[in-house]
């Protein structure tokens, strides 16, 4: 079975990183790149060239632990001419501000609605950028999926499923969710977090916002381009 190459594209705190776990763990013939996965749709030729700098004999030294199988397969991937299936990742404004914010007081120790101000600007203009991928022809782009992480949260399986039939990958024995994740049956309904969490997650995160900061949020975003994506402000 061919082997396909995904491209997962997202702003940072949207889940990118966990989505990319996510497929890759649980296909056999994917390769999933989350390189430049916040920047702008790159070239072919950009990702072909960033390719072979990572399949230089100091990559491979590196990483030891990598199987000649798997170094097989991402070689195979990047044949010139093979169409780059795009995944969009995003999370609903609301709780995805509260993510920032997070992580922002983590990193920084502070943030303020300048600063998220600052960060809705990239999130309309990253998604923007994105959902082109969506409006016709773009080599070397194929067929492509959004994701929305409030989707993946409800339904792990369908979403694979999903997958499966639009790529056409091969599904592995075991689904995994992150190394820090027990595998179980694909039949199972899996969990990604504790229940409160997920709660968390599937209301928006607004019940722990101030509703001045509902409303600036409701301001900040352009609601035009998140109805392509699916999401509605709040009221």
């Amino acid at each position: 079975m061919e082997t396909k190459y995904i491209q997962i594209y997202g702003i940072q705190r949207s889940a990118t990183t966990f989505t990319t776990r996510t497929i890759s763990d649980n296909f056999e013939n994917v390769f999933v790149s989350a390189d430049g996965k916040h920047m702008e749709p790159a070239t072919y030729e950009f990702i072909e060239n960033n390719l072979r700098d990572r399949l230089t004999k100091d990559w491979i030294k590196k990483n030891k632990k990598a199987e000649a199988a798997t170094i097989k397969k991402i070689k195979d991937v990047f044949e010139l001419g093979k169409p780059i299936h795009p995944i969009i990742v995003i999370k609903n404004p609301y709780s995805w501000y509260l993510s920032v914010e997070r992580w922002e007081k983590l990193r920084k120790g502070s943030f303020d609605l300048e600063k998220a101000k600052k960060w809705f600007i990239r999130y309309n203009a990253n998604y923007k950028i994105w959902k082109e991928l969506f409006e016709g022809p773009r080599r070397p782009f194929g067929a492509g999926l959004i994701i929305t992480y409030e989707d993946l949260l409800r339904d792990t399986v369908g979403f694979l499923n999903n997958l499966k039939n639009v790529f056409g990958l091969k599904l592995k024995t075991k689904m995994l969710i992150s190394d820090r994740m027990a595998s179980a049956d694909i039949e199972d309904k899996v969990k990604f977090f504790t229940e409160e969490r997920k709660r968390f997650y599937l209301q928006n995160g607004n019940f722990s916002l101030p509703n001045e900061i509902v409303k600036t949020i409701t301001e900040l975003v352009d609601w035009d381009l998140m109805r392509f994506y699916g999401y509605r402000p709040k009221r």
